[in-house]
């Protein structure tokens, strides 16, 4: 008893299905008569349609969808249908479950490592099986017959067994899907008196059934009067989707078919008609009501946010047009990229929305929180995540006397990166214990930043905090039932979260409260899978809770359902709208990608389908539906459609339009040409320019927001201080940044103080006097005076981030090294082994000894991500440290010096005058080793500074001279201060200090010596050269204190400084109106000829001074002891 209607949606079969229901009212207006559709959003088209016929009785018009329907045939019929569970998330668990008992008896599944990985998959696979209507046992016979064979008859023998103990799961526990319900509507629709209280059943805008729905309505078609509006063109290649559903189950059960006549065809549907004529059907025709291609536009942007912004002026425009927004639609293939944003650009720009998709609650902060609480423990305490959640508004301390750790909430994050916390509680604790304990004793060097002023008190506070929520974690470990499960997490998460609601927007809080309310609502839901487990672990219990809130949404739009509609296509099907946006037309969205399944791939499928008589969806047909959804679309829009496309995301990247786009623009073209038009119009393109100043220089005023306009207004050189007053913006901000920007962006010879200018640095630099300079804070000025400012002046460091390090930091290993070092000799030399007063000690047995308890020392202090890098480490130093020792006394033998002061802390203090202008000033360094060697009344000298990195290659004095390497001269200079003033004290006789040599050694870096022997690589200044360019060196001191007196610190550009620099990206050294600025400014011609290395004359003066040799090509070898160096030949 089944009639078919089949034609386009609009306006065919809505018309039909109106003037049906009208004449069967009109026969009995009292006649009950089901409305059955397949979505809620076409049902209120229908209902919304049947509003505008006045004289259409509404009395006893049952409007259902699919499932009310089988729901209410089941109720009347008194047939238990169990639990109907729809959340993904149960059967996923069923599926993880089985996936782990079984994968060592499935072939296909014994690698899986994580079986909740693939769960959702492999669910979509059995889903189909079971919506087909499959039974198991005859799933069995068709693979014991071999109908597939090779690698797919084993898949299938996998899927098989997967399905069968799915299917007795589910039967075991009582739970059921929506196939189920359909399955037993089934059964009772025959002789349901539901059903048969209908005169008509009128089905409308379907096009395709699960096998299961099929059952459903073959016993519906075939024992009640039905007339089913199908949306369905015979011999049009678009509807190739509907026709195999029209042909394979409706064509053998129909009774009558009309073909809707296609005199009034609307919307812009012909554009996909490669035969059309404009305003032609394929039949030749008249289509009168076919809107003009002059309403026609293909836009492209450049990233979603930019489709929505010019979907949010376009609807502005047509407003002011007189059109409403209910008028309005845009629809795009999956909503779920785009929903944020038209939420935030659509507030801006004060147009409401309505849409039935919700946004998803994993993108809210409270989840996070919600998600970090749950999965600290698994993750080990990482030190990002518990500061996230310590700064989070809504972590709540349950005990009230540590509530108080919460006003410096703005410290954690410093403090444990400062000391180092990687992860886990060990760490943790350990580590705030020693800095608890650090804090209570007077140290030489500050422990934490020196803003940073925090109690012992407070230390304690956040070590109690950690330590309670890790313990509250511990007892969430326990096996337990899922109900028990879900007992304890709700009351830790309710012992820890709180909605805070002290100047917040009531909105914000009422949406807060909405997400927690439907986050503690799937306790219990999960309470339900106790049928399926006896006991689970916490692990299994978070991660299904978790994947069970990300399919969780909040409704999204304006509260009263008015405004634009936003709908993605499946939703759209049968919505006609005045004007349509159609978006994301890019190929892999519209269409989308599809792909078959690796479980049960597209010819697995047909060979089953065919075996079992059973329908089993391929999945590529989906490309068939992709084509007919834009056709329906086209369909939908009655006056005006936009379509838009990405030319390029976000980031510039090219993307690729849908070849709909392509297949359009062709047939248009087809168009023109048949209709002989000599203009050969092409609908409107609109090319959105990247630019934000393109962008809003070209929009009518009176559409852009009140920041846009001000942005314009800026960007067109208008003063906008009015407009800012006006929209309540802080002008004063916008004044200072403006005027910075004009600073920054000028060509003029002077540098400012947006270029490290300090107009007054006098009084920093008179407090630096009287604390001290150190070689290491010179030598950051030569190399670049713009480091110098960020590091010493403003005194900003570099976030650490402890939870990177994969072994431990370049600075923290050159420590190791020192220290080993230090205590060594420090020991030896109590022992007189120097002396040899202590022959039978063995050096590398206490090195040994040192560098283990060293070890241990260091394990405590800092982060060890990762134990065997560490050994490894370890092993390596000790090697280090072995052959060093080795080397190093061999060569103390050889040359008779021997330590005689470690890790010596010097001052070298300048006399008054010795810098004109200068007050005292005094140097502080600390020398690693100052070796001596008495020779009658004369001490000779030589200093010893370890490195642990790169062997440099560099002339040192050249280096120093240029500013750079300044370490080693200053430190000889203390060291014979030092000992002049130490030896004179102690000998009746004065005694001659004399300086030998001073080396950096690099312990790690070796090379063969001149016969061959592997020896440390050391770089040198001898007595000679010292004496040659001391005065050079102090002048270049000099230059660099009179500059930071000055105030003057510029960046300089140097690659090889910038490439290991903490502040690049702060300097600007690429910006053209800096460097002009640098390169012309008079008050730095001193620097540039003196310091900088690229031209320091100084230098030069010195090497025609004391080498006034003849320039030599590099295969002159005339002169074996000098090498070339520069533009100049230099003795080494």
């Amino acid at each position: 008893m089944l009639s078919i209607k089949f034609g386009h949606y609009h306006p065919s079969l809505e018309n039909s299905f109106v003037e049906t229901l009208h004449t069967i009212k009109s026969e009995d207006p009292l006649s009950p008569i089901a409305v059955i559709v397949p979505t809620n959003y076409m049902l209120e088209r229908l209902q919304e349609r049947l509003v505008k016929k006045h004289d259409v009785s509404f009395l006893n018009v049952f409007f259902l969808n699919f499932y009310l329907l089988a729901r209410e045939i089941c109720r009347n019929s008194k047939n238990d249908i169990g639990h109907i569970r729809q959340e993904p998330f149960i059967y996923e668990r069923i599926i993880t479950k089985l996936i782990e008992q079984e994968r060592h008896h499935i072939p296909s599944l014994k690698n899986i490592i994580s079986p909740s990985s693939i769960a959702r998959s492999m669910f979509h696979s059995l889903q189909d099986l079971t919506d087909a209507n499959v039974n198991a046992d005859d799933l069995r016979a068709v693979i014991n017959e071999q109908l597939t064979g090779g690698a797919d008859i084993q898949k299938l023998s996998d899927i098989s067994r997967l399905f069968t103990l799915f299917q007795n799961t589910l039967n075991a526990s009582g739970i059921s899907h929506d196939s189920n319900l359909y399955r037993s509507a089934a059964k009772h629709a025959a002789d349901s008196e539901y059903l048969r209280k209908f005169k008509y059943i009128l089905a409308y805008g379907f096009y395709d059934l699960t096998g299961v729905e099929q059952d459903f309505f073959s016993e519906i078609f075939r024992y009640y009067p039905t007339i089913l509006f199908l949306p369905y063109k015979k011999n049009h290649a678009v509807f190739t989707y509907v026709k195999h559903f029209y042909e394979s189950f409706l064509l053998g059960i129909a009774r009558d078919i009309e073909d809707l006549p296609p005199d009034d065809l609307q919307g812009f549907s012909y554009l996909m008609d490669a035969d059309s004529e404009t305003k032609t059907s394929l039949h030749g025709e008249s289509m009168p009501d076919a809107p003009s291609l002059d309403n026609l536009s293909i836009i492209n942007v450049s990233g979603k946010h930019d489709e929505i912004w010019v979907i949010a002026k376009e609807i502005l425009k047509l407003i002011n047009k007189g059109y409403v927004f209910g008028d309005i639609g845009i629809v795009a293939r999956e909503l779920g990229q785009y929903l944020n944003i038209i939420q935030e650009v659509f507030q801006e720009n004060a147009i409401p929305f309505t849409t039935l998709d919700k946004e998803p609650i994993e993108k809210y902060p409270l989840f996070t929180m919600i998600k970090q609480l749950l999965l600290l423990d698994r993750e080990n305490f990482y030190r990002p995540m518990v500061i996230d959640i310590l700064e989070s508004p809504y972590f709540n301390i349950p005990v009230p006397e540590l509530k108080d750790v919460l006003s410096r909430q703005n410290l954690w994050d410093i403090i444990s990166r400062t000391i180092g916390i990687h992860s886990g509680i060990r760490c943790w604790l350990s580590k705030l214990e020693q800095l608890k304990n650090a804090m209570a004793e007077p140290a030489e060097e500050d422990i934490l930043p020196h803003n940073i002023n925090i109690s012992c008190d407070q230390i304690e506070s956040l070590k109690n905090i950690v330590q309670l929520l890790s313990n509250d974690l511990l007892s969430l470990q326990e096996k337990a039932t899922w109900s028990q499960m879900c007992q304890k997490t709700k009351l830790f998460l309710d012992k820890y979260i709180h909605i805070p609601s002290e100047d917040i927007d009531q909105e914000i809080i009422k949406r807060d409260i909405f997400i927690k309310e439907r986050i503690f609502c799937l306790f219990d839901t999960l309470s339900i899978l106790d049928r399926i487990d006896k006991e689970i672990t916490y692990d299994q219990f978070a991660d299904t809770f978790i994947n069970a809130c990300k399919q969780e949404g909040i409704q999204a739009g304006t509260a009263n359902n008015k405004g634009v509609r936003v709908m993605n296509a499946m939703s759209a099907r049968g919505i006609p709208f005045r004007i349509l946006f159609l978006v994301g037309l890019n190929e892999k969205e519209f269409p989308r990608a599809i792909f078959e399944e690796p479980f049960l791939p597209d010819h697995t499928r047909r060979i089953l389908s065919e075996a079992l008589g059973n329908h089993i969806p391929e999945k590529l047909r989906g490309f068939e539906e992709e084509r007919l959804l834009f056709y329906f679309l086209l369909n939908a829009a009655q006056e005006r459609i936009y379509l838009l496309y990405e030319r390029s995301d976000e980031a510039g990247k090219p993307k690729t339009p849908s070849h709909y786009i392509m297949d359009i623009l062709q047939n248009i073209k087809g168009i023109h040409t048949r209709n002989e038009d000599k203009e050969n119009k092409s609908p409107v393109k609109m090319n959105v320019p990247r630019s934000i100043k393109n962008k809003l220089c070209k929009e009518d005023i009176s559409l852009l927001t009140p920041n846009e306009a001000v942005i314009r207004m800026v960007l067109e050189h208008i003063d906008p201080s009015c407009c800012i007053n006006a929209i309540g913006g802080n002008l004063a901000a916008y004044t200072r940044s403006k005027s910075a920007l004009q600073a920054i962006e000028c060509f003029s010879p002077y540098l400012s103080a947006y270029d490290g200018i300090v107009s007054d640095g006098e009084h920093w630099y008179k407090n630096r006097v009287q604390k001290g300079f150190n070689p290491t804070m010179l030598e950051t000025f030569g190399a670049c005076p713009f480091q110098f400012f960020m590091r010493e002046i403003l005194q900003l460091e570099p976030l650490e981030e402890p939870e990177k390090s994969e072994t431990i930091s370049l600075p923290k290993l050159g420590t190791i090294y020192h220290e080993i070092l230090d205590t060594l000799y420090c020991h030896l030399k109590e022992k007189g082994y120097f002396d040899g007063k202590a022959a039978d000690t063995n050096p590398v047995e206490y090195l040994h000894k040192i560098a283990n308890e060293s070890f241990v020392k260091m394990g405590k202090q800092i982060p060890i991500p990762y134990p065997l890098l560490w050994e490894l480490k370890k092993d390596e130093i000790v090697a280090a440290l072995i052959h060093f020792l080795s080397w190093d006394i061999k060569q103390i033998e050889h040359t008779g010096y021997s330590p005689a002061f470690l890790e010596a802390r010097l001052q070298l203090a300048l006399p008054k005058g010795k810098f004109e202008d200068y007050p005292a000033i005094f140097f502080k360094g600390k020398i690693d080793r100052i070796d001596v060697k008495k020779s009658g009344q004369e001490i000779y000298f030589r200093l010893v500074d370890y490195k642990s990195g790169k062997a440099g290659t560099e002339h040192l004095l050249k280096a120093a001279v240029c500013g750079q390497k300044l370490q080693l001269p200053f430190y000889i200079s203390m060291a014979e201060q030092f000992l002049v003033n130490t030896y004179r004290k102690e000998v009746s006789l004065p005694s001659e200090i004399i300086f030998d040599e001073a080396s950096f050694v690099y312990i790690v870096r070796c090379m063969n010596d001149e016969n061959g022997e592997r020896c440390l690589q050391k770089n040198t200044i001898n007595n000679n050269e010292w004496a040659q360019h001391k005065e050079f060196f102090w002048a270049t001191v000099h230059e660099i204190l009179a500059i930071i007196r000055q105030g003057l610190f510029p960046t300089t550009g140097k690659e090889k400084n910038c490439q290991w620099c903490k502040f690049a990206t702060l300097c600007r050294k690429g910006h053209q109106p800096s460097r002009f600025r640098l390169e012309n400014d008079e008050r730095l011609l001193n620097y540039r000829n003196n310091i900088t290395p690229k031209s320091c004359k100084r230098f030069s003066q010195c090497e025609n001074q004391y080498f006034p040799l003849p320039r030599l090509a590099k295969s002159d070898n005339r002169y074996p002891f000098f090498s070339n160096c520069g533009s100049a030949i230099v003795l080494l």
